[in-house]
């Protein structure tokens, strides 16, 4: 992971090198940016529950979810004249941890027994493009509106050490999602940004589910950026990442399921990030 973030470092950094040249055009009908931010992740609250007799989980108490992960987020964003924005944006999410059971449970339709050591994995990374219109774009202040289409891709499982027992729960579907972006530069070089993505329905077919389903999704980041040259920025990212789900899915992938999920996701993410324009 060190050496990843290493490569992508220097990467960057190289690229913003000829980044005039490569992302601004004479015309000034575009412009074109690339970022990378690297930092953890704390779980402030994290339940799942597969099964409408089954038993909740909580990941933090129960599931060794309550230490510090690593956590990298990938961004390209291009601005189309003075009005018009596309972001791009793909958010890596996966959290291993194993854990011996205190009690009993069932999770979905197999049985998992006290003293029972369990692998658990929860996979839920997710691709996102953006649009959204500058209602107000000055020398030093922007606000723009527009709308997302986020893509999940959910994995997540539970297994006994020695294989013996597993169960998991795959999803992949598209989210529709309201859009909300703004900064503020100062005189000094120094600039505040926020970036909020943002929905919340109770039915079918808008939440990306072809069910009823109840769903909401909250992306809010506050970035503390400094403008170093031209071509490139830093910036501290203070982000909230969370989430809601439950619903009972006709779509089963095994007889054993009645498809009933309840899933609650509530993350604080601190990362430092680079941007190359």
């Amino acid at each position: 992971m060190k050496r990843s973030f290493v490569i992508i470092f220097v990467f960057l950094m190289g690229l913003s090198a000829f980044a005039t040249d490569l992302f601004d055009n004479s015309n000034d009908w575009y412009s074109f940016s690339l970022s990378y931010e690297k930092g953890f992740v704390k779980l402030l609250n994290h339940t799942i529950q597969f099964g409408e007799d089954g038993n909740m989980i909580d990941y933090v108490t129960e599931g060794c979810q309550d230490i510090l992960f690593p956590i990298d987020t990938y961004k390209v964003g291009i601005t189309l004249g003075e009005r018009h924005n596309i972001a791009l944006l793909y958010q890596p999410l996966e959290i291993n941890t194993k854990f011996i059971l205190e009690e009993d449970k069932k999770i979905d339709y197999v049985e998992f027994l006290k003293g029972e050591s369990l692998l658990a994995k929860y996979s839920f990374p997710f691709w996102r493009v953006s649009y959204t219109y500058g209602i107000i774009n000055s020398d030093n202040f922007l606000l723009s509106i527009g709308a997302s289409l986020q893509l999940r891709n959910a994995s997540i499982s539970f297994e006994t050490i020695d294989g013996s027992k597993f169960v998991s729960n795959q999803n992949l579907g598209p989210v529709p999602v309201i859009k909300l972006y703004t900064k503020y530069i100062f005189n000094n070089g120094i600039y505040l940004e926020a970036d909020v993505d943002g929905f919340y329905a109770t039915s079918k077919w808008f939440n990306g589910a072809d069910y009823s389903f109840t769903g909401s999704i909250l992306d809010a980041n506050l970035n503390l950026g400094f403008i170093v040259s031209n071509s490139i920025d830093t910036y501290i990212n203070f982000r909230y990442l969370g989430g809601t789900a439950e619903g009972t899915s006709q779509d089963l992938e095994t007889s054993l399921s009645d498809g009933y999920t309840s899933n609650n996701l509530s993350t604080f993410i601190l990362s430092f990030g680079l941007n190359v324009h």
